[in-house]
């Protein structure tokens, strides 16, 4: 399946290669996570949930969540105030 991905701040440097922009088109396996995204592209992370924040369209995930074709998926720095405020808002991306 593929799905778009957005990375901001320090996060853009992990976009493959052949990116324009802050977004890619990745191909991942159907059944991935927002996690594995992460992974696939190498970016850093402490623990499964203590990295990045994830939003898929505009609602902030939790990082176990699925993804489905044509997803729009956005990974940005974990936000000040701590991720576990970001899971009960929505931001407008």
């Amino acid at each position: 399946m593929k799905v778009r991905v957005r990375l901001f701040g320090e996060l853009e440097r992990f976009l493959p290669k052949d990116s324009k922009g802050r977004s890619a088109v990745v191909e991942l396996a159907e059944g991935s996570t927002a996690f594995d995204l992460v992974r696939l592209l190498e970016i850093p992370y402490q623990d499964h949930e203590g990295c990045v924040a994830i939003a898929i369209g505009d609602l902030v995930v939790e990082h176990g969540k699925q993804l489905s074709e044509g997803d729009v998926v956005t990974i940005f720095p974990p936000l000040a105030g701590g991720l576990h405020r970001a899971r009960e808002m929505t931001y407008p991306l």
